[in-house]
């Protein structure tokens, strides 16, 4: 099941799209999902940290098989 069809079962509100880089630091949290690895939580954008959300992380790979 698609990550976004599965997100939407559960009430999240999910979107696609293009995001400009100074944006990134707006948002509540940032992914990057790969075939092998599966979703890995972006946890810095460029020298800004970014609090991690390993409960949220955790949901999401279920979400997407890799739990």
């Amino acid at each position: 099941m698609q990550l976004f069809a599965a997100a939407e079962q559960f009430g999240w509100t999910t979107a696609s799209g293009h995001l400009p880089a100074d944006e990134l630091a707006t948002v509540d949290a940032l992914w990057s999902i790969g075939s092998v690895r599966g979703p890995v939580e972006i946890v810095r954008v460029d020298a800004t940290a970014r609090t991690p959300k390993p409960r949220l992380t955790r949901e999401i790979q279920r979400l997407v098989g890799f739990a």
